[in-house]
């Protein structure tokens, strides 16, 4: 990334990694700033994260200008300058439904989740659908991060209403096909991160053990009044690694990855970011049994809500 007076140009591939590796400059803003958006190559983790960082900083007192070369069709595609609330001319025919690509959505009110378990459904049956167990922890695990969304931005409330947000989370995802044959999924949002959700209700662990425990079974800032609740990051960690899949999670203070070489997770010290950030990475070459994550298999999916799977 190269950084000029007022000026910041991404030149760089729009990765999770690359997004992530040059926050001091991003969520440094205090200035009125150009992005301009050179021709890359973008992915659905860098593009959720990026577009949650933007956003936070179009609601500071501060004016985001984009400024962007001609070649910038992928991010057209993913809605990320509509998002961001820029309108900028496209030079391509859009699909009526993209069958790889789900594109950038906000997460702010009840409802989102649902709908973005119908237009994962698409572009799942589109590729997998002889992997239905698959299928159905794609959409759940999906379904517990966006939908921690709506808790975790209002500051760690619990709210039993329709509940909304003033400062939207962004999810965005991708099949890969051939011999990646894969899915990526970037879920990002602005709120009080995981570690600061949970640190009243463990106040004995270390920051760094809260983390490493929001990814075991039952760990809740409700423990007291919802004992059963708090089992969807430890459920996605499990679900993920059965695929021989990949999350890396950047949150408060902390980066975590988990993936083959790290099951139990590595957690690294990093600069602190408002909000939590998720790469999730879930392969598609082989069914996966999900009665003993979830208790619940494909058929029993066409009956129930996604919300009864888990006891939050």
């Amino acid at each position: 990334m190269t950084v000029k007076s007022r000026n910041i140009t991404i030149g760089n591939d729009i990765t999770f990694s690359y997004v992530s590796n040059n926050l001091e400059v991003l969520y440094g803003i205090k200035e009125d700033v150009d992005f301009e958006f050179k021709k890359v190559f973008s992915k659905p983790g860098g593009i959720s994260f990026l577009s949650t960082l933007i956003n936070y900083a179009n609601s500071l007192d501060y004016s985001i200008d984009i400024i962007h070369d001609d070649d910038i069709m992928y991010l057209q595609r993913a809605n990320f300058f509509k998002n961001l609330g820029y309108e900028i001319e496209e030079s391509f025919t859009r699909h009526s439904v993209s069958r790889n690509m789900m594109e950038a959505k906000e997460i702010f009110k009840d409802g989102d989740p649902d709908f973005i378990d119908d237009r994962l459904k698409i572009i799942l049956k589109s590729h997998i659908k002889n992997k239905e167990n698959l299928i159905l922890g794609i959409l759940l695990t999906t379904y517990e991060v966006t939908d921690n969304i709506l808790e975790h931005s209002n500051g760690g409330e619990f709210i039993e209403s329709e509940r909304s947000i003033d400062m939207p989370g962004f999810i965005c995802a991708q099949y890969y096909g051939g011999s990646q044959n894969q899915i990526e999924i970037g879920i990002s949002d602005s709120g009080i991160g995981i570690v600061n959700s949970l640190k009243n209700e463990y106040p004995d662990l270390s920051r760094k053990d809260v983390l490493k425990k929001a990814f075991e079974l039952n760990t809740s800032r409700h423990k007291q009044i919802m004992p059963s609740r708090g089992n969807g990051l430890a459920k996605l960690k499990e679900f993920v690694l059965s695929s021989e899949g990949s999350i890396v999670c950047r949150t408060n203070e902390f980066k975590i990855t988990f993936n083959k070489s790290y099951p139990h997770g590595r957690i690294k010290l990093e600069n602190e970011i408002i909000g939590t950030h998720f790469e999730i990475i879930i392969c598609c070459k082989k069914d996966i049994d999900t009665k003993p994550i979830f208790n619940a298999i494909h058929e029993d999916y066409e009956d129930e809500s996604l919300d009864d799977f888990f006891d939050f």
